[in-house]
């Protein structure tokens, strides 16, 4: 075996980096949670379109059926967009692009095909978890410019598990994904020819900064940050060749949009709208808030404030780092002034993880200086807070965000239309389960509710009630399915409450029913109704008495009952317990 052989085999840094990125591939790879049918719908269907058209135009696809239909009628799918006659992936080209390698080898190798939706969900994913590898990749790589080789691992493998590059970019093909890719390359490049004078990287360099952009426009900030960078680190002539290189691929692109879409560039690339009506809030919302907040989802970020005398030095001592945190000020400004700052249906801070390579090198650039200059008393400190706080953060975004569908896609099934529930500390994205999903929905729709009458019959179909475990039968009544169920209810009444409840009900058979009226026991009843006639034959009308004070007259109320006798009638139904046709309050 040749001597290189032997050194690459014996390397164990190589085989340490082959395991973590076995080990990422699978954790994205086996995700459950996907974006496959949001933003990235067409990104593949357009990369096969290309390999078997030569073009981006989805004409050919027009009559799709199924997950991926594009036309309904006069009306065009999602991000389906037409020009001169044309149909069109709405979303950027770069994507589509960064992909045919691998829909080559999905449509020529392993004969799947895009238009088919649950096939092309799985390419999405496989291309998403071998981006998350080359993003790994590319952290160690920039880490080991400036740590140890074993650190360099470390930090890399903890900043991609703590941050939204393992969650948001792990759930599917968003444009960021591939745009994440080609910022951190850039990244690399630069610092090869800032710290060890590799000049020949400034092709490959221009090439990446153009990738990044027409993967997703916001990065042309990149563009902008990276030639500077440069040009004041005395890489006067780098820089200029690297921009020039940008812009003559931007010229061609422009050349391209004029031919095919008969505009400057295309439409996902024009410039947006921009708003100061809530620039604010959204600042807030995209650093802080509960459930799009940077700083919340990435906690061990806010070691930039804690050892504010550190970060204060690290720029004094390299003042074009200011560069660097100019992208992220800049970034952070430019997405506040979104009218859709929140991102849509997505884990956390969406639009802020554009400008976490900016912020990974400032972090490995901080811990450099504290563990180098800081005080054996910092040091200590800044290891706990930050094992601490990385540890919590890949709690949040690799189970949570990867593999819980109550926090990732449940949580955005809220029926309100205001964005105050991004800032709802009391269910925060991140915390969400399935019973935390059913309290908030209970809750929204409780505050929702008609106040009931007092001292009137109030049908079981009541909108203005709330049952819960109970099934409509006949149009006539809702039998309970379990041997507890509960009916919720408000009351607005300035009128003293006598305290008596009447439920006109029927039942399967004997059965026990324990009432409670907000969690109060009432006296138990039994009861033995038999099925041999029509509903309103066999009603069985209870009144109970209670303490008035045990009701809330002026807001919500929740009514329980426990049936011990509920039972199947059939197989893989429910445990039949009473039916309920009406109640009354007074």
């Amino acid at each position: 075996m040749p001597a290189e052989s032997q050194k690459f085999y014996k390397n164990p840094t190589l085989w340490v980096l082959f395991f973590i990125s076995i080990f990422i591939f699978n954790i994205i790879n086996k995700s459950p949670i996907d974006c496959a049918s949001s933003d990235s719908r067409w990104t593949l269907l357009a990369s096969q379109s290309l390999i078997e058209n030569g073009t981006m135009r989805l004409d050919k696809y027009a009559d799709l059926k199924g997950g991926y239909t594009i036309r309904r009628g006069d009306h065009l799918g999602y991000a389906i967009e037409k020009k001169n006659g044309h149909l069109y992936n709405f979303f950027p080209l770069g994507s589509s692009l960064s992909s045919l390698p691998f829909v080559w080898l999905e449509t020529q190798v392993s004969h799947k095909l895009m238009k088919i939706h649950s096939q092309n969900k799985i390419v999405q994913k496989r291309i998403a978890a071998t981006v998350a590898v080359g993003i790994f990749l590319l952290l160690y790589l920039i880490a080991s410019l400036y740590l140890a080789t074993s650190w360099s691992i470390v930090v890399a493998l903890g900043f991609w598990s703590a941050t939204s590059l393992s969650s948001i970019l792990g759930q599917g093909l968003w444009s960021h994904t591939f745009a994440i890719f080609y910022a951190l390359l850039s990244f690399y490049f630069m610092l090869k020819i800032v710290l060890q004078n590799r000049d020949i990287y400034w092709i490959p360099l221009g090439v990446t900064l153009f990738m990044a952009y027409l993967s997703r426009p916001t990065f042309s900030l990149l563009s902008i940050t990276v030639i500077a960078f440069l040009f004041f680190n005395r890489k006067k002539i780098i820089a200029l060749k690297t921009a020039l290189v940008v812009f003559a691929l931007l010229g061609l692109f422009v050349l391209y949009s004029m031919s095919e879409f008969g505009q400057l560039l295309p439409s996902y690339y024009m410039p947006k709208r921009l708003s100061s009506e809530s620039f604010w809030i959204a600042l807030y919302a995209n650093t802080l808030s509960p459930s799009r907040g940077l700083f919340v989802f990435s906690p061990f970020l806010l070691l930039f404030f804690i050892t504010f005398k550190e970060s204060y030095r690290m720029f004094r001592q390299n003042k074009t780092l200011l560069v660097i945190l100019g992208w992220v000020v800049l970034h952070s400004i430019i997405i506040s002034k979104f009218p859709h700052w929140s991102g849509g249906w997505c884990y956390g801070s969406r639009f802020m993880s554009d400008i976490l390579p900016a912020i990974y090198l400032l972090f490995v650039i901080l811990l450099l200086q504290i563990y180098q200059h800081g005080s054996t008393l910092k040091k200590r400190w800044t290891t706990i807070f930050v094992l601490i706080s990385v540890t919590f953060s890949i709690t949040i975004h690799i189970p949570k965000g990867l593999y819980e569908k109550s926090s990732a896609i449940d949580w955005h099934r809220f029926p309100s239309k205001s964005n105050d529930w991004f800032f709802d500390w009391e269910y925060p994205q991140f915390l969400h389960t399935e019973q935390r999903q059913k309290s908030r929905l209970l809750e929204y729709k409780l505050s929702n509710l008609e106040p009931l009458a007092t001292q009137r019959s109030i049908r079981f179909d009541n909108k203005n009630m709330i049952l819960r475990g109970w099934v409509e039968s006949n149009k006539v009544a809702s039998w309970s399915l379990f041997k507890k169920v509960t009916i919720d209810f408000t009351l607005d009444t300035d009128t003293p409450l006598k305290g008596i409840l009447r439920l006109k009900i029927g039942t399967l058979d004997r059965q026990e029913i324990g009432l409670y009226i907000n969690s109060h026991p009432l006296e138990k009843r039994v009861i033995n109704s038999w099925l041999v006639a029509p509903l309103n034959s066999w009603d069985a009308d209870l009144t109970y008495r209670f303490d008035p004070n045990i009701l809330n007259p002026k807001g919500n109320n929740r009514l329980t009952f426990k049936l011990p006798n509920a039972h199947k009638v059939k197989r893989d139904r429910g445990d039949f317990g009473i039916a309920l046709k009406s109640l009354e309050v007074e």
